[in-house]
């Protein structure tokens, strides 16, 4: 490939042309915009972008060769030489930081809690939906600020079959994922910095994004059951639940507390926040959704397909109120669409034709038969439960703190439990289930000498 390098040339000065380019492209080496191994432009393409003579670029290429900047590799061709003058060649830049920590070892099974079963990436159906994706679509496309109109159907259409919901895909507004559609929300509401409520104990991870947005957030107690209504706050302006994977035990809210609660937010105009985290893989019965329960009331769900898809692909969605709609996309106008429409377009064609629900029955099949194995191997132990697609163990924050220590000395990673959720009991280790069954045998076995010996 051809470098480009940015020259300019003051005609009538007191240098020559030539002696003016030669400068140029000594100094742009120095400064390291041209790298040893460069390929520089013909001398007729370089004479014409400049508007000088052939023989001015010439001339300047011969000398530059001469002092052994450059190499004339065969006739048409002029290269940055991989054998600069002394001082010549430009400081090498720092290195980056490695891109993981360094206990990110490949040898260390690694059993913190991940997608369950693993992403479907290699699935010979999402390879195939991505293929089409990228087929070129014919004429300017214009993105939706909602985004594309097939993934919205589809996600509406996904609802319906997983979760019940009976959703207008013109209310469907995709995100990439579910603290980015957090942001996005904030933005679009009328006020500035506002009061939410949020649950504690919860997930930091919706603490910190809110956090981000300048947000002034009110701790809400929580029991098993969800958020306790007689202590909530009447001047919220938002309220963040998670009523359908309670932290940390993985408890539902109840269907009439579901319903007080709607009462509630439209008594005292409370806009509420259902983020559905990790429902396709909770093990309690499926209990109707806050969105759909009560005509008219302020729910906006909140969706991701970053636990069954993984974060490689940063897909997910807003399902907002009529009201909010055009706030929300006018936020979106103004930042522009977050996820790439061949994206879009794969992840529409996946969910269209059914292999994210294949790819998540196998994904439940695995962690029902590994949750059964984890609660077999730790019987005796107390403080095991199963929360979704992982095992908690819950242990005082200096022991699981040894624990972890034991078991990584054994080259087996788990999970802090205060990575999970914050507030009351929020120590403890984490063990993702969505693993086979030979990685799971031999973390369970280390695991268990820990427990016995920490």
């Amino acid at each position: 490939m051809v470098a480009e390098f940015p020259v300019t040339l003051e005609r009538g000065g007191t240098r020559s042309l030539p002696a003016q380019l030669t400068a140029a492209i000594r100094g742009a080496i120095a400064r390291g915009v041209l790298a040893p191994g460069d390929v520089l432009p013909s001398t007729r393409e370089l004479a014409s972008r400049l508007t000088v003579s052939r023989g001015t670029v010439t001339t300047a290429y011969d000398l530059l060769i001469g002092e052994g900047y450059l190499v004339a590799v065969d006739r048409s061709r002029t290269i940055v030489s991989h054998r600069l003058p002394s001082g010549q060649r430009a400081p090498e830049p720092d290195p980056l930081p490695p891109a993981h920590t360094p206990t990110d070892d490949p040898a260390i099974l690694d059993l913190t809690p991940g997608p369950p079963g693993g992403t479907p990436l290699s699935d010979p159906s999402w390879r195939r939906c991505w293929r089409q994706a990228s087929q070129p679509t014919g004429g300017r496309h214009r993105p939706d600020p909602a985004g594309e109109p097939q993934l919205r159907a589809a996600i509406a259409e996904h609802l319906r079959i997983q979760r019940g919901m009976v959703v207008d895909p013109g209310r469907v507004v995709v995100t990439a994922g579910a603290r980015e559609g957090i942001g996005i929300l904030m933005l679009s509401l009328p006020n500035g910095a506002i009061r939410v409520g949020v649950e504690n104990p919860g997930f930091p991870g919706l603490r910190n994004a809110l956090r981000r947005q300048q947000a002034d957030l009110i701790e809400v107690g929580v029991d098993t059951g969800g958020v306790r209504l007689g202590e909530l706050p009447e001047d919220l302006d938002l309220l963040v639940l998670t009523p359908n994977h309670l932290y940390p035990h993985g408890d539902s809210m109840p269907a009439d507390r579901r319903l007080e609660l709607l009462r509630w937010a439209v008594r005292t105009e409370t806009l509420l926040l259902e983020d559905d985290y990790d429902a396709e893989f909770l093990h309690h019965p499926a209990v109707a959704t806050l969105h759909g329960m009560l005509p008219d009331a302020p729910v906006v769900h909140l969706g991701t397909f970053s636990r069954v898809l993984g974060a490689d692909i940063g897909t997910g969605y807003l399902i907002v109120p009529p009201e909010l709609v055009e706030p929300v996309l006018q936020a979106r106008r103004d930042l522009g669409p977050p996820v790439a429409a061949i994206t879009q377009r794969a992840v529409a064609g996946y969910l269209a034709e059914g292999g994210l629900r294949r790819h998540l029955r196998r994904s439940r099949r695995l962690i029902e038969t590994n949750a059964e194995r984890v609660i077999a191997a730790l019987e005796g132990i107390a403080g095991v439960e199963v929360v979704g697609a992982m095992a908690v163990i819950a242990l005082e924050r200096e022991r699981a703190d040894a624990v972890r220590a034991a078991c990584l000395a054994k080259r087996v990673r788990l999970g802090d439990a205060r990575g999970r959720w914050v507030g009351a009991g929020s120590a403890g280790i984490t063990l993702g289930l969505g693993v086979p069954d030979r990685e799971l045998h031999r973390g369970l076995r280390v695991l268990r000498r820990a427990l016995r010996e920490e």
